[in-house]
């Protein structure tokens, strides 16, 4: 981030750049902050405390004073508004290249944070390993090292880098840790213990359908079809559509939640209209499960891992359980069977293969 004070609208103010980051104009509008369309920048009053909130948020943001006697450019300022133009360009041309909004906050994101180790824009091989190797440290997971080496990969091919190779860039490592899996007890522990009506509906359509966090947060309310009993999930990862059965249960929840709250545009709204809050329905989950005494961290995902696991020990078909998640390739659904009970129990043990005859008491 590059904060430079500066006169605006009558008044000195903290004027800051820096790459889109939801997470930071959060922070800002908490904070009083308030967006200069003219500037491109978010700006706050510029006195003691902001400048201390400014230092303490981000400890390594470049602070420009205002002078009025002649300087020479700020080489640190020239060096950042610089890599702050490539990423914008690299994030103009992810959209012009129809990817999920979704994904190019993600890669804006990550490039944003490899610029900044790297100290520009242009970079080559061992830049890359060492910042691998820096994220290694800090315990990132085996995905995100992927995820942030695929960021890489498409940055050095869209913004033409010629001191990298793209195709020597090798992937770390995957692991391949199983899904965590609910019990269908736990679900309805878990819906038993949520009193509000709108809370209800949240987690009975993400157990219900299988479809990830986002994909409830764009609903909206043209896409549940009551006659058809449908939902349709627009722009899902990778920018698919698809459609998921509606149930007959579930239909009637959200007629009744329909019914009491009236959404407008997205079927689940905040308290103010406009789209809910993705920490909102993490809140709602962790309270809940804490409430019914579960002894696991449990998360949004959980609920469509538990869907496709249930459906599974119920005899649904893995291309049917593949088209419902949105899964490219059935391998992707295929992991469900490693944690189905159902698969599992079907499997002979040896140790019971000893002792036939026992009576139900311990043979040993």
């Amino acid at each position: 981030m590059y904060i430079r004070q500066h006169h605006h609208r009558k008044s000195m103010v903290c004027m800051c750049s820096f790459p889109y980051n939801s997470s930071t104009i959060v922070w800002f509008k908490e904070n009083g902050g308030r967006y200069s369309r003219t500037y491109k920048s978010w700006y706050l009053s510029w006195n003691k405390e902001n400048v201390a909130k400014l230092n303490r948020e981000f400890p390594e943001a470049i602070f420009e004073k205002r002078s009025k006697t002649s300087e020479k450019p700020n080489p640190k300022r020239r060096a950042y508004l610089t890599q702050l133009q490539e990423v914008n360009v690299f994030r103009n041309k992810l959209l012009a290249q129809n990817y999920s909004a979704s994904s190019i906050r993600t890669y804006t994101h990550l490039i944003n944070r490899f610029v900044e180790f790297v100290g520009s824009a242009n970079f080559n091989q061992e830049d890359l390993t060492k910042y691998l190797v820096k994220c290694r440290k800090e315990l990132f997971s085996a995905s995100t090292m992927r995820q942030i080496t695929s960021a890489v990969k498409l940055f050095a091919n869209l913004m033409s880098i010629k001191d990298i190779d793209v195709s020597k860039i090798s992937y770390p490592r995957k692991s391949n840790p199983l899904p965590k899996v609910l019990s269908v007890e736990d679900v309805r522990k878990i819906l038993d213990e949520i009193t509000n009506l709108k809370h209800k509906a949240i987690i009975a359509t993400l157990y219900s359908t299988g479809i990830r966090r986002g994909e409830i947060l764009r609903l909206k309310v043209p896409d549940i079809d009551g006659n058809r009993n449908t939902i349709r999930i627009n722009n899902s990862k990778g920018n698919k559509d698809r459609i998921v059965p509606l149930s007959d249960m579930l239909k009637r929840v959200l007629r009744e939640y329909y019914i009491k709250y009236q959404p407008k545009e997205y079927l689940f709204e905040g308290a103010k209209g406009g789209i809910y809050s993705a920490a909102s329905i993490s809140q709602i989950i962790a309270k809940a499960a804490f409430r019914a005494k579960l002894k696991i961290r449990v998360s949004a995902h959980m609920f469509r891992h538990s869907f496709a696991t249930h459906l599974m020990e119920q005899g649904v078909n893995l291309r049917v359980i593949q088209e419902m998640l949105g899964h490219k390739s059935s391998r992707t659904t295929e992991i469900y069977t490693k944690v189905s009970s159902s698969t599992l129990a079907k499997v002979p043990n040896p140790l019971d293969s000893l002792f036939v005859d026992t009576n139900d008491r311990i043979p040993f």
